[in-house]
C-alpha cells in the first residue's frame, strides 16, 4: 500500500467511478483500477461497493 493507490482509492470514491476518478487525476482507468485493486488485496477492511453505475 501506499499514498498513490490510496489517492487513486479516494478519487474513485468521490467521483463515483475508476473512469472519472482516472479523468480527474489524468490517468488511464487500468493505472486507477489495478491501483485500487491492489489497495484492497493488502488492506483487506477496505473495500469498494460496485455496481453498474459506479463504485461507493
Amino acid at each position: 500500500m501506499n499514498v498513490h493507490q490510496l489517492r487513486h482509492l479516494v478519487a474513485v470514491t468521490e467521483c463515483g467511478s475508476a473512469s472519472a476518478a482516472a479523468c480527474s487525476l489524468c490517468l488511464s482507468q487500468p493505472v486507477v483500477s489495478q491501483a485500487v485493486q491492489v489497495f484492497e488485496v493488502t488492506a483487506p477492511l477496505v473495500e469498494l461497493a460496485r455496481s453498474d453505475l459506479g463504485a461507493d
